[in-house]
């Protein structure tokens, strides 16, 4: 469906439907998967024990979020709203 994570039951669902869709995002998919609440608080620390990898990885995972917010949101603003009668 478009645009990616349309009837997703979450916002994690959401997030990794739309990351799939991305080159090399298989961190940021697993921090969607398994610590997006530790990111969205910069415990960036945790993640790396968790999944095991660097703090410059959670950082490009993160600028991944970033710019597809940044992405929604002009989607968002482009898309014409609906009228409800």
């Amino acid at each position: 469906m478009e645009p990616a994570g349309v009837g997703a039951r979450n916002l994690s669902e959401c997030i990794l439907l739309q990351l799939q869709r991305l080159p090399d995002s298989s961190l940021a998919c697993k921090i969607a998967g398994s610590a997006l609440p530790l990111l969205a608080e910069k415990q960036t620390a945790a993640i790396c024990r968790m999944l095991h990898c660097t703090q410059e990885q959670v950082a490009q995972a993160a600028a991944l979020y970033s710019a597809m917010q940044s992405q929604n949101q002009e989607t968002a603003i482009a898309l014409p709203r609906r009228r409800h009668f």
